[in-house]
Protein backbone atom coordinates (compact mmCIF):
# COMPACT_ATOMS: atom_id res chain seq x y z
CA UNK A 1 0.00 0.00 0.00
CA UNK A 2 1.09 3.28 -0.65
CA UNK A 3 -0.49 6.82 -0.20
CA UNK A 4 -2.43 6.71 -3.47
CA UNK A 5 -5.10 5.76 -1.04
CA UNK A 6 -5.09 9.50 0.07
CA UNK A 7 -7.15 9.64 -3.49
CA UNK A 8 -8.81 6.98 -2.88
CA UNK A 9 -7.02 5.14 -5.87
CA UNK A 10 -6.35 1.60 -5.55
CA UNK A 11 -2.63 1.13 -5.04
CA UNK A 12 -1.51 -1.79 -6.99
CA UNK A 13 0.37 -5.24 -5.15
CA UNK A 14 3.65 -3.80 -7.57
CA UNK A 15 3.24 -0.47 -7.07
CA UNK A 16 6.52 1.45 -7.21
CA UNK A 17 5.53 4.10 -5.27
CA UNK A 18 4.79 2.18 -2.48
CA UNK A 19 8.35 2.34 -0.84
CA UNK A 20 9.17 5.92 -1.13
CA UNK A 21 5.31 7.33 -0.13
CA UNK A 22 4.26 4.75 3.23
CA UNK A 23 0.64 5.28 4.13
CA UNK A 24 1.76 6.46 7.41
CA UNK A 25 2.84 9.64 5.70
CA UNK A 26 0.32 10.90 3.44
CA UNK A 27 1.71 14.42 3.59
CA UNK A 28 4.85 14.02 1.67
CA UNK A 29 3.25 12.00 -0.85
CA UNK A 30 0.26 15.02 -0.96
CA UNK A 31 3.29 17.69 -1.24
CA UNK A 32 5.05 16.05 -4.12
CA UNK A 33 2.06 15.12 -5.87
CA UNK A 34 0.72 18.84 -5.26
CA UNK A 35 3.93 20.26 -6.79
CA UNK A 36 5.09 17.59 -9.85
CA UNK A 37 1.62 15.36 -10.31
CA UNK A 38 1.21 12.02 -9.83
CA UNK A 39 1.48 10.94 -13.79
CA UNK A 40 5.22 12.86 -13.30
CA UNK A 41 6.00 11.20 -10.28
CA UNK A 42 4.87 7.48 -11.79
CA UNK A 43 7.03 8.10 -14.96
CA UNK A 44 10.12 9.21 -13.52
CA UNK A 45 9.99 6.05 -11.08
CA UNK A 46 9.19 3.55 -13.90
CA UNK A 47 12.11 5.25 -16.12
CA UNK A 48 14.76 5.25 -13.08
CA UNK A 49 16.97 2.33 -12.28
CA UNK A 50 15.88 0.90 -8.85
CA UNK A 51 19.15 1.90 -6.79
CA UNK A 52 17.88 5.38 -8.06
CA UNK A 53 14.56 5.64 -6.73
CA UNK A 54 14.83 6.61 -3.17
CA UNK A 55 17.29 9.20 -3.92
CA UNK A 56 14.87 10.52 -6.47
CA UNK A 57 11.80 10.30 -4.30
CA UNK A 58 13.68 11.97 -1.40
CA UNK A 59 15.16 14.51 -3.68
CA UNK A 60 11.29 15.58 -4.79
CA UNK A 61 9.95 15.03 -1.49
CA UNK A 62 12.39 18.00 -0.13
CA UNK A 63 11.95 19.91 -3.45
CA UNK A 64 8.09 19.89 -3.15
CA UNK A 65 7.69 20.79 0.68
CA UNK A 66 10.12 23.50 0.09
CA UNK A 67 7.57 24.97 -2.42
CA UNK A 68 4.51 24.51 -0.73
CA UNK A 69 6.33 26.55 2.21
CA UNK A 70 8.10 29.32 -0.49
CA UNK A 71 5.82 29.03 -3.19
CA UNK A 72 8.30 31.75 -5.02
CA UNK A 73 11.66 30.09 -4.62
CA UNK A 74 11.15 27.05 -2.83
CA UNK A 75 14.20 25.24 -2.17
CA UNK A 76 16.32 28.13 -3.19
CA UNK A 77 16.05 30.71 -0.69
CA UNK A 78 17.30 27.95 1.72
CA UNK A 79 20.14 27.09 -0.47
CA UNK A 80 20.70 30.75 -0.68
CA UNK A 81 20.78 31.33 3.20
CA UNK A 82 23.20 28.38 3.55
CA UNK A 83 25.44 29.68 1.76
CA UNK A 84 25.41 33.61 3.11
CA UNK A 85 26.04 31.72 6.64
CA UNK A 86 28.90 29.64 5.02
CA UNK A 87 30.31 32.76 3.35
CA UNK A 88 29.85 34.50 7.09
CA UNK A 89 31.38 31.41 8.78
CA UNK A 90 34.35 31.49 6.36
CA UNK A 91 34.76 35.38 6.76
CA UNK A 92 34.55 34.61 10.65
CA UNK A 93 37.52 31.73 10.14
CA UNK A 94 40.76 34.31 10.20
CA UNK A 95 39.73 35.81 12.94
CA UNK A 96 39.14 32.27 14.79
CA UNK A 97 42.29 31.02 13.71
CA UNK A 98 44.07 34.19 14.70
CA UNK A 99 42.01 33.88 18.19
CA UNK A 100 43.15 30.66 18.31
CA UNK A 101 46.84 31.29 17.74
CA UNK A 102 47.21 33.89 20.53
CA UNK A 103 45.82 31.89 22.59
CA UNK A 104 48.49 29.42 21.82
CA UNK A 105 51.56 31.78 22.02
CA UNK A 106 49.79 32.70 25.67
CA UNK A 107 49.83 29.09 26.90
CA UNK A 108 53.08 28.61 25.61
CA UNK A 109 54.69 31.89 26.84
CA UNK A 110 52.88 30.75 30.22
CA UNK A 111 54.36 27.61 29.91
CA UNK A 112 57.98 28.75 29.41
CA UNK A 113 57.63 31.42 32.64
CA UNK A 114 56.53 28.01 34.61
CA UNK A 115 59.52 25.90 33.61
CA UNK A 116 61.81 29.21 34.48
CA UNK A 117 60.20 29.47 37.82
CA UNK A 118 60.60 25.39 38.02
CA UNK A 119 64.26 25.80 37.47
CA UNK A 120 64.72 28.89 39.32
CA UNK A 121 63.26 27.05 42.68
CA UNK A 122 64.97 23.76 41.86
CA UNK A 123 68.35 25.67 41.40
CA UNK A 124 67.66 27.84 44.66
CA UNK A 125 67.28 24.66 45.94
CA UNK A 126 70.20 22.81 45.32
CA UNK A 127 72.20 25.93 46.27
CA UNK A 128 70.53 26.06 49.47
CA UNK A 129 71.39 21.95 49.76
CA UNK A 130 75.08 22.47 48.90
CA UNK A 131 75.64 25.53 51.29
CA UNK A 132 73.93 23.39 53.73
CA UNK A 133 75.77 20.14 53.13
CA UNK A 134 79.15 22.68 52.99
CA UNK A 135 78.27 24.08 56.40
CA UNK A 136 77.65 20.36 57.99
CA UNK A 137 81.37 19.15 56.33
CA UNK A 138 82.88 22.47 57.74
CA UNK A 139 81.35 22.34 61.11
CA UNK A 140 81.53 18.69 61.17
CA UNK A 141 85.65 19.09 60.21
CA UNK A 142 85.97 21.75 63.22
CA UNK A 143 84.31 19.48 65.43
CA UNK A 144 87.13 16.66 64.94
CA UNK A 145 89.77 19.07 64.39
CA UNK A 146 89.18 20.01 68.23
CA UNK A 147 88.38 16.38 69.01
CA UNK A 148 91.58 15.51 68.08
Amino acid sequence: MCSLQIFEKKCPQDCVLAPYFPPTNTQRFADVHKIFGASNILQLKRELPEYLRAAAAECMSIEATARVRDPVCGSARLISQLQQQINQIHSELPKTNGAIALYNAHHHHQQQQQLQVQNVVVNTNEEEYEEKLLWWLMSSMSTRSHQL
